[in-house]
Formats: C-alpha cells, sequence, structure tokens
C-alpha cells in the first residue's frame, strides 16, 4: 500500500512537471511575441524619426521603454519557473529513490521469510529421524508455524513502518527461542 501510495505521488507530480513545462513553454512564446511587438515598435520608431514631429519621436521612445519593462519582467518570470522546475525534478528524484529502497526492503524481508521456511522444514526433518515422538513432533509444527505467522505479521508492520524493523527482528527472535524450545513443549 505504501509503494502504490509512493507511486501515485510520483504520478501526481510528473503531471505536474509537465504543467510547469507546458507554463514555461507559453512564456517562453509570449516572450517572443513580446520580443516581435518591440521589433515592430522599434521600426515604428525610426520610421516617426524620419517623417514626424519631436513629440512623435517622443512617444515612440516611451513606448519602447514599456515595452522593454515588459521584457524585463518576462524575464524575471521565466527565471522563476526554471527554478520551480528543478525544485521539482529533485523532488521526482527522491521519491524515486524512496521506491526503490521500499522494493529493496520487501524483497530483503521476503528472502527472509523464504530462509525461515527452509529452517524450519529442515528442523522438522532432523527431529524425525531423531526418533522424536509423534505427538511432541505434532506441537513443535503447531508451534514453529505460529512463529512463523507472527514473524509474517512482524514483517507486514516493518513493510509499513521501516522505523519498527529492529524491534520486529528481536520479537521473531525471542518467539521462536522462548515458544518452539522442544523441552519446554515435551514437558507441557
Amino acid at each position: 500500500m505504501r509503494k502504490e501510495k509512493l507511486e501515485e505521488e510520483y504520478l501526481h507530480n510528473e503531471k505536474q512537471l509537465e504543467n510547469e513545462v507546458m507554463k514555461k513553454t507559453k512564456l517562453i512564446d509570449d516572450l517572443q511575441s513580446n520580443l516581435s511587438e518591440g521589433e515592430r515598435q522599434l521600426n515604428e520608431l525610426k520610421r516617426l524619426e524620419h517623417e514626424s514631429t519631436a513629440e512623435s519621436i517622443k512617444k515612440g521612445r516611451i513606448d519602447m521603454k514599456n515595452s522593454a519593462s515588459e521584457l524585463v519582467i518576462s524575464k524575471s518570470v521565466l527565471l522563476q519557473k526554471d527554478e520551480q522546475i528543478e525544485f521539482l525534478q529533485e523532488k521526482l528524484e527522491e521519491q524515486k529513490q524512496s521506491i526503490e529502497d521500499q522494493a529493496r526492503h520487501l524483497a530483503l524481508k521476503s528472502y527472509q521469510t523464504e530462509a525461515t521456511l527452509a529452517e524450519i522444514e529442515e528442523k522438522i526433518y532432523s527431529r524425525l529421524y531423531m526418533g522424536i515422538s509423534e505427538d511432541l513432533m505434532l506441537k513443535l509444527m503447531r508451534c514453529e508455524n505460529s512463529v512463523l505467522k507472527e514473524n509474517r505479521i512482524h514483517a507486514n508492520e516493518a513493510e509499513n513502518s521501516p522505523l519498527r524493523v529492529k524491534s520486529n527482528v528481536s520479537q521473531v527472535t525471542n518467539n521462536k527461542n522462548t515458544k518452539c524450545n522442544p523441552f519446554k513443549i515435551f514437558a507441557q
């Protein structure tokens, strides 16, 4: 469930990044449009300088100043968008790393469970060959199965909260050593 949540968050951030890229592209288009308008006004100013009065020239210069101010503002906004996109890319990379770490952790838990199963089977067969009574063998098998279920519960808890891994591992060891001691079972 945690892995699915992380993947969902990863996809959400990826979509957000795509939206930011689209906004940036639109901003670039707007900037190019402003540049074209600036060039148009510059050409108009040159024309006015040749055929109009000083007042017309002055007005054209004011328009050019306004266009230049707009271009500076657009460039500033574009730089801010770049910083936001870079921040989102870093976040996506962190989440990707976290998902990979969780996957490795789950694989390790699966491997440990398989190893525990193999160890239980080996003990059962070795005790059979040692001549343990059938009644005691059944008690041992029930005990081993009980410990195995608890191990799975602790592994699930560890998957949901990696901070509890150490306490869960010691709990599994204690369960195994206290509950499945053949001498205690035999004495019951």
